[in-house]
C-alpha cells in the first residue's frame, strides 16, 4: 500500500493516509447501514 520510499515524500506520505482514512470510513458507514437493515427486517 504506502512504500518505503514514499515515506521521504511527505506530501504522498499524508495523501495516502487521507486515502486510506476516508476509504475506512466509507466501509465502516456502509457495513453500519447494512447492520441496521437486516436489525429492522427482524422486527415485528
Amino acid at each position: 500500500m504506502i512504500g518505503f520510499s514514499h515515506i521521504r515524500d511527505f506530501a504522498t506520505l499524508v495523501n495516502k493516509s487521507r486515502i486510506c482514512d476516508e476509504d475506512g470510513r466509507a466501509k465502516a458507514s456502509y457495513y453500519k447501514i447494512v447492520n441496521e437493515k437486516k436489525g429492522k427486517g427482524q422486527e415485528r
